[in-house]
């Protein structure tokens, strides 16, 4: 009498990864290998899935019911949404109803850890805070902006509540961070303090900061 032995998974990996990893990929492929020593040939390969954790649930996520023969592999893409953790796990069943999971193959479930992506920006700093300095001399500081996630725009700047008869002016007047520009208050008014607004402005994104 020739018993069946149980088919088994050997391989199984998502977006090529084996272990647990962490992306911004939306799209996630699943991918196996099966096989089935008992001869009577491989039936379905089922991919299981839960999300943050919640459970299994009672059936499988996704089912490839075309599998068939001593060996199989193949591939499903799983449109996920960002902010949430995905983790899979691979079942296969030959046709005499042996059914084997990845953990009993020797393998792992594998969590995906779909991060959102963060939207390129930079920010905005001015070197000194504040300066004091003699009626009709200048006041000179650096603003510096600087490049977060890729951000490569150009970025222009203006000012807000000039003192009357000062000249605020920056040079360059615009720049693609990571870079300074150099704001000079020129013909310091008398009395004070003055509080100057900063602001940069570019590739849809505004900053503002102020000097005194």
């Amino acid at each position: 009498m020739k018993i069946d032995t149980e088919p088994s998974v050997s391989s199984f990996s998502v977006n090529s990864n084996t272990n647990d990893f962490t992306t911004t990929d939306t799209s996630l492929d699943v991918a196996w290998s099966v096989t089935d020593s008992g001869g009577s040939g491989i039936d379905q390969v089922e991919v299981w899935r839960q999300v943050d954790g919640g459970g299994w649930g009672a059936s499988a996520f996704y089912i490839d019911a075309s599998a068939s023969g001593n060996s199989d592999s193949g591939t499903w893409t799983d449109n996920v949404t960002c902010g949430h953790t995905y983790e899979y796990g691979i079942h296969v069943r030959d046709n005499a109803l042996n059914d084997r999971d990845e953990t009993e193959s020797g393998l792992s479930t594998i969590i995906a850890t779909v991060n959102c992506p963060v939207a390129p920006d930079f920010a905005i700093t001015r070197t000194p805070a504040s300066r004091t300095v003699d009626y009709g001399s200048n006041a000179v500081y650096t603003i510096t902006l600087t490049s977060q996630n890729g951000f490569s725009n150009s970025v222009s700047f203006s000012t807000s509540n000039c003192p009357s008869g000062a000249t605020c002016s920056f040079s360059p007047s615009s720049v693609n961070p990571t870079a300074n520009s150099t704001l000079t208050i020129s013909n310091a008014p008398v009395g004070g303090p003055y509080t100057v607004g900063v602001t940069a402005t570019g590739g849809g994104k505004t900053h503002n900061t102020s000097v005194t």
